[in-house]
């Protein structure tokens, strides 16, 4: 699996025509064409950042990833 760094991530949020991309417990998911992210953004949820810890109290679970294979996994240096 191909290893995406933080910065990688941070530069896909979604915005000016980049893809958008987030990270859930240690992989990274492209969401670019969900609608719910669409402009990079879920709510408050900004793509292009480790949302691990934000999604902790989100009122649904990992079966929402399924729709979403991993692209990589995140590292951090």
């Amino acid at each position: 699996m191909k290893e995406i760094t933080l910065d990688e991530l941070q530069k896909n949020d979604g915005r000016d025509g980049a893809r958008a991309w987030i990270a859930y417990n240690g992989l990274v998911y492209d969401v670019t064409d969900s609608p719910l992210f669409r402009f990079g953004k879920h709510f408050r949820h900004q793509a292009g950042a480790d949302l691990t810890a934000e999604l902790e109290k989100a009122p649904h679970t990992d079966r929402v990833f399924a729709k979403f294979p991993p692209i990589g996994k995140l590292v951090v240096e």
